[in-house]
């Protein structure tokens, strides 16, 4: 299977964490053990899936098949970092206990802010992977 046939699959596997997620934040009684769980694989698994982007050099690879999107590629590698301190803060609040109902609340809204901010930084991926290799490597025929 091709590069891009796994970013598929890890696309599909994190929707799908994504949603269990939402799901058990939206349910009347919140199973905390089950959300903590949830978010801490959800963590586990985005940050892997960034070490992979950056151990394949994915973003030195663009930079060199197309050195006008070298800014924009530092930029979504810098991203990596951000998206990864606001995961942590998501998981952070269950090592101190259970939270109340107020902390769940905020909990929920920062999950859909960071939701957001990671659709638009897949966002970003996709389209310089495909300004790459459409226009400048696929020009080249």
């Amino acid at each position: 299977s091709t590069e891009f046939d796994l970013v598929l699959a890890d696309h599909k596997h994190l929707n799908a964490l994504f949603a269990e997620i939402r799901m058990a934040l939206a349910a009347d009684s919140i199973d905390q053990a089950q959300l903590a769980t949830l978010l801490e694989d959800l963590s586990v698994h985005i940050l892997e899936h960034f070490a992979h982007e950056e151990r394949e050099g994915l973003f030195e690879r663009i930079a060199a098949l197309a050195p006008r999107l070298n800014d924009e590629a530092i930029k979504l590698k810098e991203q990596h970092r951000a998206l990864g301190t606001s995961l942590e803060s998501l998981c952070e609040p269950f090592e101190r206990g259970a939270l109340n109902s107020e902390q769940l609340q905020q909990l929920a809204t920062e999950f859909t802010e960071f939701l957001i901010q990671f659709a638009a930084h897949e966002e970003g991926e996709n389209r310089l992977l495909q300004e790459t290799y459409d226009r400048d490597v696929g020009s080249k025929d």
